[in-house]
């Protein structure tokens, strides 16, 4: 991988997060070329931190007192972010630099990853950008780079072979430039320092790399401050076409383009819009087809191509708003013809958005019309399209369970689902207690399939079953009638702990469930209070069009504690142990806010229209009653 990829892509990402938020009077589009494969603007960042501020949400959250639950973890990242930056420097002040970026950002903020039809050396045919408003000044800025070593002059030695890489892949098989390049060790010299060019009235910033010994340097990366805006870019010729476009216009700009179009006038007014075109997928997989080689255990890259037909897609953006009193999202996928890829999307409209036997109380539920069946058998076409000689041994597989095990997994099984999936979370986290197994935090399930035949699914169980030995199903499983329903559960390891029952013409297959597995079929024998009486969830379905394929509403309130609660788990297991704080608390429990202390929830839909695949969440406030 060239230098060049690994030092601009954490920059530009990096640039990109500093703000976190939205811009008015959006028009940095407008400076973009037309082949840009994807955008992403927050419009207005003093608009929507104003909004922010009395949002009834914010306001709620705040009162919650969730700032100082989760203050040790906030004062422990602040602590390692400052060790990191004093590395650089003994000037670097994170504090400092945090109260800047709230609030010296204030405008539109727009990051892209632009086409670059004349790459220089070193460069990748693509480029990312980042336009930020700012009351920033340039010499503030400076200062702060000054103060993190960044124009600090660097000469080092490193490896031929990172020459040769930074120059370009025509350069490797070269043995000649390898041996002029490289001294009597094996290393080139290497000079890394910020170079300052007058353009157009404005001074560029260039991050410059050079080899003096074999006159060679290119440029990773380029800034400069245009007014109030300030221009990032990984290579020097599309800062200057930036710059450029900004001064003077651009013919041709993403702004015109139709799928830039399309998707800001569908989001309107949002805070937040992302775009992406129908050309990143298929520059990705042209790079993909380009660069892969013969693998017997691989699909063919072009058959590959060709199968997943991700060339129908016209296009992808998604939205985000704060309005008056709630939060709505949007996300919108369009295509010329549903085939490849998207023909497993089975998508039905949805007549019983809230099963009667969903129990009152639960946090989580959703619903979705979708013909898995239909869906398996596209998947098994799509297979056969993209890896051509790995269907007979499928189709071979299937027939020999068939024949001589007496298992039909194609009829029985993956033919037999419904057009209905049901979800359902139980809310607080759970760590299974095994002995000797330090088990990550699960969230309880039940997931509810319609099945068309149940005896085929229950001859299909009962003759898997048979098969693990003298004691047949009571080595797998421990049973228990419930009502009068047969549940099964495996016999607990150190996995999640898998329950089951057929009834009602339904497969309940409870993930560390049971508890919702009773409730459930508690609710189908004796009705008492269902989840559709309640008032948020009368709400949500108020929310959304009659005509939609799925619906899912969540109560924010008992969520975030699950959600929280395995955050906490990830970054105790993954995060703190690498840095040596493994003990280290990431919350009070002491402050631990209660769910009713967060009256709000939210409902998502899915919607099908014509040649597109469109969603929406609202984010509002529970009524009382």
């Amino acid at each position: 991988m060239k230098f060049s990829r690994l030092f601009r892509l954490p920059c530009a990402i990096l640039l990109a997060a500093l703000p976190l938020a939205p811009f008015a009077n959006a028009r940095h589009e407008k400076s973009l070329p037309e082949e840009t494969y994807f955008a992403l603007q927050f419009r207005d960042l003093a608009d929507y931190k104003a909004k922010d501020a009395k949002h009834p949400f914010s306001v709620d959250f705040r009162a919650a007192g969730y700032a100082d639950y989760f203050a040790p973890g906030i004062a422990l990242l602040k602590e390692e972010i400052q060790k990191g930056l004093a590395k650089c420097s003994k000037n670097a002040d994170f504090e400092r630099y945090l109260s800047i970026l709230q609030n010296d950002f204030n405008g539109e903020i727009l990051f892209a990853l632009v086409k670059t039809p004349k790459p220089v050396e070193g460069h990748e045919p693509f480029d990312f950008v980042f336009f930020a408003d700012t009351d920033l000044a340039e010499t503030a800025l400076n200062e702060i780079l000054k103060d993190l070593g960044v124009y600090t002059k660097r000469s080092e030695k490193v490896s031929s072979t990172a020459y040769l890489a930074e120059k370009g892949a025509s350069a490797i098989d070269d043995d000649a430039e390898i041996g002029a390049v490289a001294d009597a060790d094996g290393k080139v010299s290497r000079t890394t320092e910020i170079v300052k060019t007058p353009f157009q009235g404005v001074t560029l910033h260039e991050v410059t790399i050079s080899y003096p010994d074999n006159k060679f340097s290119f440029v990773p990366v380029g800034w400069a401050f245009v007014g109030k805006t300030f221009v990032f870019a990984t290579a020097p010729n599309v800062l200057r076409e930036l710059i450029d476009a900004m001064q003077n216009g651009r013919k041709n700009s993403f702004a015109d383009s139709i799928p830039w179009r399309r998707a800001s006038k569908a989001a309107g007014n949002a805070d937040f819009l992302f775009v992406s075109t129908p050309q990143l997928a298929s520059a990705a997989l042209r790079k993909v087809v380009a660069t892969a080689g013969p693998n017997m255990y691989l699909p063919e890259p072009l058959k590959a191509y060709d199968a997943l037909a991700l060339d129908v897609i016209d296009g992808l953006w998604c939205s985000s708003t704060l309005t008056e009193t709630a939060a709505v999202s949007k996300l919108s996928l369009s295509y010329k013809e549903k085939r490849g890829l998207l023909s497993l999307f089975t998508s039905k409209p949805l007549e019983q958005p809230v099963p009667e036997y969903i129990p009152a109380g639960l946090p989580h539920f959703s619903v979705t019309a979708f013909d898995m069946s239909e869906s398996w058998r596209n998947l098994e076409k799509l297979l056969a399209d993209a890896v051509p000689h790995l269907k007979p041994f499928l189709d071979q597989g299937l027939e020999k369970m068939k024949k001589e095990e007496g298992l039909d997994i194609r009829s029985d099984l993956l033919e037999n689902f419904g057009e209905k999936i049901v979800v359902i979370s139980g809310g607080a986290s759970i760590r299974p207690k095994v002995k000797g197994v330090n088990s990550p935090l699960r969230n309880p399930m039940l997931l509810v399939l319609e099945i068309r035949d149940v005896n085929k699914l229950q001859s299909l169980i009962d003759t898997s079953l048979s098969k693990a030995g003298p004691e047949g199903k009571k080595a797998i499983l421990d049973e228990r009638v419930f009502m009068g329903v047969n549940i099964s559960s495996a016999k607990q390891g150190k996995d999640a702990k898998l329950s089951y029952a057929i009834h009602d013409g339904k497969l309940f297959l409870a993930i560390d469930g049971e508890k919702i597995l009773d409730e459930v079929i508690a609710e189908i024998k004796e009705p008492r209070s269902p989840i559709a009486k309640e008032a948020f969830v009368r709400q949500a379905l108020k929310l959304v069009p009659k005509e939609k394929s799925s619906f899912e509403v969540i109560d924010l309130g008992k969520s975030i504690d699950a959600t929280f609660s395995t955050f906490e788990f990830l970054v105790k297991e993954f995060l703190l142990k690498r840095i040596g704080k493994e003990g280290a608390p990431l919350t009070d429990p002491t402050k631990k806010p209660a769910p009713s202390v967060l009256p709000w929830a939210s409902v998502s839909y899915g919607e099908l229209r014509d040649n597109e695949i469109y969603a929406e969440t609202h984010l509002y406030k529970k009524e009382e009653k």
